[in-house]
This record gives structure tokens, sequence and C-alpha cells, in this order.
């Protein structure tokens, strides 16, 4: 369907600049392919580009002494903050009405740092593996641990790691060192990420209004709810239909 003129002029009042020029016909089309920001899509990332800024500081000035567990602990937190940070600033767009041309820019962009941010995370989170089995709920708490399984699922950058620390993370979870029900988040999480079956059905996604569905699953198929039990999670109808009320 052609656009109306006033959807034409209300679209247009959209690209004015900060000195109050309308943007030209090429500017006009570039927005509509969401190639050229909006001044509010501009802004959104300003703030979020100094919220990181603000946790970069304290994060610079924390030791780097793998065995200084108070450091380490506040690392983890910022880390998993700013990937929260970011990743959260497209639903807030989404909230307050950007338009499908203003998204496509603002997620080309947030991508971009949230790319950064995990290949960063990644970097230390192996460094800390290197001398440490896991974030142990004994030795450094279920904070820690909880923050540190965030990060091993937003690990795509480093498979490597993210089976090796699975395979440590399988053998401490029945001795109570990290949470199963996290451990299983962070496993179906990676497995979604290598385009191979998840064990537990936690990951999925919006596929209609009021539906949601889990990614595939590992095989026997009717067995996920006899798997679930034993990570403490409950069946997975019961996951469904409370996701699925998220959906919109």
């Amino acid at each position: 369907m052609r656009p109306t003129p006033t959807t034409l002029v209300l679209l247009a009042g959209l690209l004015l600049s900060g000195s109050g020029r309308a943007a030209g016909p090429a500017d006009f089309g570039a927005w509509l392919e969401g190639r050229e920001a909006s001044p509010r899509a501009q802004a959104l990332v300003r703030e979020v580009d100094a919220a990181l800024e603000r946790l970069e500081e304290e994060l610079a000035g924390l030791a780097t002494d793998p065995d200084d567990h108070e450091a380490v602990l506040r690392q983890l937190a910022i880390l998993v903050e700013e990937g929260e940070i970011v990743r959260g600033a497209f639903a807030l767009a989404v909230a307050e009405g950007l338009q499908p041309p203003e998204l496509r820019w603002l997620a080309d962009e947030l991508e971009e740092r949230s790319q950064a941010l995990d290949s960063r995370a990644a970097r230390r989170l192996r460094g800390w593996l290197q001398a440490h089995d896991w974030f142990t709920i004994t030795a450094f708490g279920p904070e820690a641990d909880k923050q540190g399984l965030v990060l091993l699922a937003r690990a795509g950058s480093d498979p490597e790691l993210q089976r090796d620390a699975l395979v440590r993370l399988e053998r401490l979870a029945f001795r109570g060192e990290t949470s199963v029900t996290h451990f299983a988040a962070a496993h179906d999480a990676v497995s979604a990420q290598r385009g191979v079956p998840q064990r537990y059905g936690t990951q999925g996604r919006c596929v209609g209004a009021g539906e949601w569905q889990p990614w595939p699953l590992e095989e026997p198929v009717e067995e996920v709810d006899q798997r679930r039990r034993r990570v403490m999670l409950g069946p997975l109808a019961e996951a469904r239909a409370r996701l699925s009320a998220g959906c919109p």
C-alpha cells in the first residue's frame, strides 16, 4: 500500500535535524531502509554508551588477580550488567514506540556492541577458568555461579570454552557446586547457539500471539520432563503456558 501524503509528512517530521533542517529525498529513503538513525534512536545509543562508560571506569579500577574473590565477584557483576544494558535497550525502544526503520538501525548498533562485550567477557572467563575449576558456590557463592553461567551462555565467540566449561559444570552440578537449574539453561543456550537440539527445553521463541515454542529437543523427546525433573524444573507444558502468556 502506498503511503498517504499525511503519512509522508509525519514521517518526514521525524527526520528533522538538530538545526531544524528537514532531510532531503535521499536521506528520507535511507531512513525508510534503516540505514540512517533518527534522533531518538541516536539518543538511546548515547544513553547506552554513557552507562557502559561508567561501568568500564569501575572495571578498569578493579584488581585483576583471579584469587581476589571480591574483585572477581564485582567484575562478573559488571560484565553481566553491561550485556543486560545493551540487550535491554532494544526492548525499551520497542516499548517507546520506535518505528521499524529506527529499530533496524538500532539493532545493528546494539548488535555490534553486544558482540564486542560478549567476546571480551569470554576472554576474561577463559582467564578465570585457567585459575579456577569454576565460580563454585562454596568458594564464590551462588550469585557468582549464576553470573558465570550467564556469561558462559553468551560466549558464543569461543565454542571451545563453552564445551570445556559445560563438561566441568556437569560434574559440579550434582555435587551442589553450581545451580543445576541455571546449568540446564546454560547448557540449552549453548546447544541452541551451535544449532543442535537442546536437552531441557529452556530455550525457545514466540511463534505467534500467545504462543511460545521451545527450540528442537534432544531425543527421545518424550523424556524431556524426566530430564527437567533431574535439574529441578517443572513440566515443559507448564513452562510453555507461562512463557506463552508473555508473547504479544
